[in-house]
């Protein structure tokens, strides 16, 4: 890994009934965050589908975002509430407008 910035898109597939609990407890971590390594964050929920949801987050490098994720425990307090697991996708800025 580098030590680059990185953007993280992590996409979920809420079971139905379920989409504010998730929305909303993604929303609050994301507000409540303390961590300096997470330099920007959102939840997106698709226009079509709201139980299609995702989080775009930059973090200062992958080694913390995998840090992070470690110390939270992962997703599994997630998994009763999604569809499938969360599909998580690092990328690294090639070019800006």
């Amino acid at each position: 890994m580098t030590n680059e910035p990185v953007v993280i898109s992590i996409e979920f597939h809420i079971k139905p009934g379920h989409e504010n609990t998730v929305r909303d407890g993604l929303t609050r971590a994301l507000q409540a965050s303390t961590d300096p390594a997470l330099l920007t964050g959102q939840v997106l929920v698709d226009t079509a589908d709201e139980s299609h949801v995702y989080a775009i987050q930059t973090w200062a490098s992958a080694d913390l975002f995998h840090a992070h994720m470690h110390a939270a425990g992962g997703f599994d307090s997630l998994s009763s509430v999604l569809k499938t697991e969360p599909h998580v996708v690092l990328t690294t800025v090639h070019s800006r407008r």
